[in-house]
């Protein structure tokens, strides 16, 4: 999956949409194209739509509806009815093929790792310590608060490190020398060694912060996994369009054909005007290119970026959606 990830980066999407004049390469984003990753899409260019982003995507190549009996597809192989699959997202685990009931898909099951920082609330002075390639913290590191010299106590502790709980995988040491004094810093905030860090501008990146840190992409960072691929089959198949949160990673909900919370189009394009590559469907919605569907909520925006599926995002309020409608630029 991480090749598909790297590959599919190289194909990503602008979101910044002008009617006149070519998206420039440095507005092309991917923080809404997960649903186009699973379904296994491939970019197609037009360079009076943007220079060197999609201007729309071919999902005609992907992977077959699989019927009830078949079985889970995941990563490119289908697996049987009962049978284990290998999930490679850390904070996922004994993920399984469940039987499909009433019509429906079967479905990747998962049971959703717990860490004991959930639970255990944080010892004053210390903080967790974590690896990229694990789920949970690996660990944590306490100091002890300074004192006036006066009652500063005859033997200072200093630093000390704490494993993990009993129970825990610590097989993987935390990514940083934690007595070292290094820092790293992300979107002007600093970080010590060992701590997680998320990103605002690029909300579907995390790192653990090293010696080597770089940034968002660099050694020691992961893409977030939202599991699109194996949580929302059912959604994908039925031809769904996924709903974000603005600037956040992985879909919040989803809108399907027949659903109320969009609208057709007072003057809609009929089936024979609407043409591939130009036009965005949902069920019998159709939408041109540039051009936003009424929708039930006025924080809610779903706009026609790249076809053949709407973009779909929520704002915290009206006003925010409202202009960002009106600049046509879902950020």
């Amino acid at each position: 999956m991480a090749l598909q990830r790297t590959t599919f980066l190289l194909f990503s999407l602008a979101l910044c949409v002008s009617a006149q004049d070519p998206v420039p390469c440095q507005d092309c984003q991917q923080l809404y194209l997960e649903h186009y990753a699973a379904r296994n899409c491939t970019p197609v260019f037009d360079d009076t739509v943007s220079l060197c982003c999609p201007a729309s995507f071919n999902c005609s190549t992907g992977p077959a509806v699989v019927r009830e009996d078949e079985g889970c597809p995941y990563r490119g192989k289908v697996y049987a009815v009962g049978e284990t699959v290998p999930v490679t997202n850390p904070c996922d685990a004994g993920c399984y093929c469940r039987p499909g009931t009433d019509g429906q898909l079967p479905k990747v099951e998962c049971a959703v790792v717990e860490c004991p920082s959930l639970f255990n609330p944080r010892k004053p002075f210390c903080r967790n310590l974590y690896n990229s390639e694990l789920c949970c913290e690996v660990g944590e590191e306490c100091t002890t608060p300074e004192l006036p010299v006066d009652k500063e106590p005859a033997t200072a502790t200093g630093a000390e490190t704490t494993p993990a709980p009993e129970g825990t995988t610590t097989q993987a040491k935390p990514e940083a020398n934690i007595r070292s004094t290094a820092s790293c810093t992300a979107e002007d905030k600093e970080y010590k060694l060992g701590d997680k860090i998320y990103f605002t501008n690029e909300s579907c990146q995390t790192c653990v912060c090293t010696e080597n840190y770089t940034d968002a992409f660099g050694p020691n960072c992961t893409t977030i996994d939202c599991g699109m691929d194996y949580r929302y089959a059912q959604q994908l198949r039925d031809g769904c369009t996924p709903i974000y949160f603005r600037n956040r990673c992985c879909s919040i909900d989803w809108i399907c054909p027949n659903s109320e919370r969009v609208k057709p189009l007072a003057d809609q394009p009929t089936e024979s005007e609407a043409t591939t590559g130009s036009h965005c469907k949902l069920g019998d919605i159709v939408v041109p290119r540039n051009a936003s569907a009424p929708t039930d909520n006025c924080n809610l925006n779903c706009l026609c970026v790249t076809p053949p599926d709407l973009t779909c995002v929520q704002y915290p309020d009206c006003d925010e959606a409202a202009k960002a409608l009106e600049t046509r630029i879902l950020q």
